[in-house]
């Protein structure tokens, strides 16, 4: 996505228009079984992120998640225990008597890939309506789904005793359609944008931008440790010029 820079720092900040869909969402997972088996699992793992639901309290604080497709329908929360997933009563709901449950706002669909002895399954967001045609989500779109998503990666761990040795987020740096992205993976769910359009959007909603991509860093706090890990890769020469515009 390319943005025309203007001169002043107003009319920069109002530069990046509202519900714009410039972030990669999917899951990604890898089986050893058969094509039937494979056929089985996509299909029930499509269910599975379809139908979970994020709940909150009257004053919107979220509590948690449900599935009622696999019977999950106590508030709940993950833990984990060396690396395996598990997902527990939210015992912190306290007095909370009015839940509101919230849905998914895309709808998830499987790609099934044979990558060696094993089978690649990737689920990514359905286009939307024919005027917009995209499976991208808007920052606004991901920051409603986001417990949604995670819920749904916690639930798929469990069910399939998928380990997760690392607990923490991690951003990678990746060229995407030629230009320096980032790639966030946190359990199952893998999240991607070009920095140009988080740096951008960052100027004009940074509380967002934090809340929803921030993980603790700003896009310019992870520039400069990518940069200073990898001072020559194309990633960084890349960024590089697009701070010097």
């Amino acid at each position: 996505m390319v943005f025309k820079r203007f001169f002043t720092k107003k009319k920069e900040e109002n530069n990046f228009p509202d519900g714009l869909k410039w972030i990669y969402v999917s899951f990604v997972m890898y089986f050893e079984k058969n094509k039937k088996e494979i056929t089985k699992i996509a299909e029930d793992i499509t269910n599975i992120i379809n139908n979970t639901h994020s709940v909150t309290n009257k004053n919107s604080k979220i509590l948690g998640y449900v599935n009622p497709y696999v019977n999950l329908n106590m508030v709940s929360v993950s833990m984990s225990e060396n690396g395996q997933i598990k997902n527990v009563p939210n015992i912190n709901c306290g007095d909370n008597k009015e839940f509101i449950s919230l849905n998914i706002s895309r709808s998830f669909y499987p790609f099934i890939e044979k990558v060696g002895k094993r089978w690649r399954l990737t689920f990514i967001p359905e286009k939307t309506e024919k005027e917009d045609q995209t499976n991208l989500y808007s920052i606004e779109n991901l920051n409603n789904d986001l417990w949604m998503l995670a819920g749904a990666s916690n639930i798929i761990c469990e069910k399939y005793a998928i380990r997760i040795d690392e607990e923490k987020s991690t951003c990678d740096p990746i060229i995407l359609d030629s230009a320096p992205a980032l790639e966030l993976h946190d359990h199952l769910l893998i999240i991607k944008y070009h920095v140009h359009d988080r740096i951008q959007f960052s100027k004009k909603n940074p509380k967002l931008d934090n809340f929803v991509l921030g993980n603790g860093e700003t896009i310019f706090d992870i520039i400069k440790k990518i940069s200073k890990n990898e001072p020559n890769s194309e990633w960084t020469k890349k960024v590089k010029k697009l701070l010097e515009k």
